[in-house]
């Protein structure tokens, strides 16, 4: 089996029934890489345009406590493209849980959780203001010296979003601080003025 093409995954996305969404949570576990992934990334993108996936919120969200660094960052990517359904709100007891991600072990795993919140922000702004203020309490010399910038960039992203959102001094400040602290290169420069414009 092949990991499936864009195109592969827009016509299937589609044709999803419930059979078919549960075979896909069940194979997130399995130790395939290429089933694992094409599994995630049925259910991320089904997750986009329908509410069938939300049912499968607690099995995401335990795997957010994985010890399995790809199972926590499937968790919490699955269950932030499916606040858009979460008329319960879930997500308001998730997010101060999905926050200890931010000092995971793996900093590829906190650069997908930051990832994610940008995501979160994109599609609902009742967290903004929580998100941002873990973002700018991170200790971003916690992290492995040849990752920060990389990370550092990704909370600029974030941080960005929801400053043009809603403007705040405070956030403003914070992001310069990031920036003049990261040493960021000409294409890391643009990138954020990108970010900020």
């Amino acid at each position: 089996m092949a990991t499936l093409r864009s195109d592969e995954i827009s016509a299937l996305v589609n044709t999803l029934d419930d059979n078919a969404i549960a075979s896909l949570v069940d194979w997130l576990s399995e130790k395939d890489d290429v089933i694992r992934y094409n599994a995630f990334t049925l259910l991320l993108e089904r997750s986009k345009i329908q509410s069938d996936v939300y049912p499968y919120w607690d099995i995401f969200k335990a795997k957010m406590k994985s010890e399995n660094s790809y199972q926590r960052t499937i968790g919490i990517q699955l269950l932030v493209e499916n606040v858009r359904w979460d008329t319960q709100r879930n997500m308001d007891s998730v997010l101060p849980e999905s926050v200890a991600l931010l000092h995971d072990e793996k900093p590829i795993t906190i650069r997908q959780y930051i990832k994610a919140l940008h995501v979160l922000v994109c599609i609902n702004s009742e967290y903004d203001d929580l998100i941002a203020s873990k973002l700018m309490e991170f200790d971003l010399s916690s992290v492995r010296e040849t990752m920060r910038k990389s990370i550092a960039l990704d909370m600029i992203g974030v941080l960005a979003a929801i400053h043009k959102k809603e403007p705040n001094p405070d956030m403003f400040n914070y992001i310069g601080i990031l920036v003049s602290s990261g040493d960021f290169d000409a294409k890391g420069k643009k990138t954020i003025q990108a970010m900020l414009a």
